[in-house]
């Protein structure tokens, strides 16, 4: 019995020993972790790096919707203007007058082309200084010049288009309703509203070749991308066309008008 308690006792210190020494160790692997702890191998990468660098620096989101604001006030001013004014000095016998004159009607459309476009033009400035001082948009010196003339020739289609409405129109109120019907298909069409990727795939290629589209991608151009010379030309080139189809079309059902 004495032998048997002798050797447990012995197997216990055996066990306690263990114990001890499992202990050192351990403090030993806490005393080896808590020094490598914020140190760094010189061989340490990243797995994923990244850095984000703004492609258009610090525009924010009004900036890209700027040239469409431009575009679809100028086309209210214009389309709205002309078509009322033409209408109201019809009614009042105005331009009857002055179609028995030595003035034909080529001078007298294109005297209200001139007149209205000046007076659409009156609004750029006001248009530009706000955006600038309200809403942080850049806008630079060099691209003023080249957006005054997209600008201009964009109000000419317009007063166009605005005056052709007044030829068939017999009051004021029939010329704002279907100004309406032009304007608001335009306007929803431009980007102003939702990105052009968006619509349905019948609808882009017909929105693409709008006049107030291709208006809005040169503002674009000249804002904020580069576009390439080929690009401006193309564009132009069918924005021209479209003013001079549309002045055609003007001119004889102007001439009907008037002489009504």
């Amino acid at each position: 019995m004495e032998s048997s308690l002798t050797g447990l006792i012995s197997r216990m210190d055996q066990i306690i020993d263990d114990i001890d020494d499992s202990l050192d160790d351990a403090d030993e692997l806490e005393g080896y972790l808590k020094a490598r702890i914020g140190e760094v191998p010189d061989d340490y990468r990243e797995p994923v790096s990244s850095e984000m660098t703004g492609f258009f620096g610090n525009k924010n989101f009004v900036n890209f919707l700027f040239p469409s604001i431009i575009i679809t006030v100028l086309m209210w001013v214009s389309v709205f203007l002309s078509s009322v004014a033409f209408i109201k000095q019809r009614n009042q016998g105005i331009l009857r007058r002055i179609s028995v004159s030595p003035t034909g009607t080529g001078t007298i459309i294109l005297v209200k082309i001139l007149v209205y476009t000046i007076i659409s033009l009156m609004f750029l400035p006001f248009i530009i200084a706000l955006g600038v001082v309200a809403f942080g948009v850049e806008v630079s010196l060099l691209s003023i010049l080249p957006v005054t003339g997209i600008y201009a020739l964009s109000s000419m289609l317009f007063v166009l288009l605005g005056m052709i409405i007044a030829s068939f129109a017999n009051s004021e109120n029939t010329a704002i309703l279907a100004s309406l019907l032009l304007v608001i298909p335009f306007m929803f069409l431009s980007g102003t509203f939702f990105p052009w990727e968006s619509l349905p795939s019948q609808v882009k290629v017909a929105t693409l070749l709008m006049p107030t589209n291709l208006s809005v991608n040169m503002l674009n151009g000249f804002f904020f991308y580069e576009l390439s010379l080929e690009s401006v030309v193309s564009m132009l080139g069918l924005l021209v066309t479209y003013l001079g189809l549309v002045a055609v079309f003007a001119w004889v059902s102007l001439s009907r008008s008037i002489k009504k």
